[in-house]
């Protein structure tokens, strides 16, 4: 069985284009899906109610 994958050839100005190519670098649903991994690991080890603020520092990649 052969798979065939096209991609789509669209006129796009210069400044369009690197845009687009930074966002597939930062590949968003990868970190989505790594941002879910760790909320629901955290929400699983923790009291949630007492470390909300702590969750959101996580997440967001604060430090103190």
């Amino acid at each position: 069985m052969m798979f065939k994958v096209e991609t789509a050839d669209l006129a796009l100005t210069a400044g369009a284009r690197r845009v687009l190519d930074f966002l597939e670098l930062t590949k968003p649903r990868v970190v989505l899906m790594i941002l879910v991994t760790a909320f629901v690991g955290y929400y699983l080890g923790t009291d949630f109610d007492e470390s909300l603020w702590r969750l959101v520092e996580t997440l967001f990649a604060r430090s103190r």
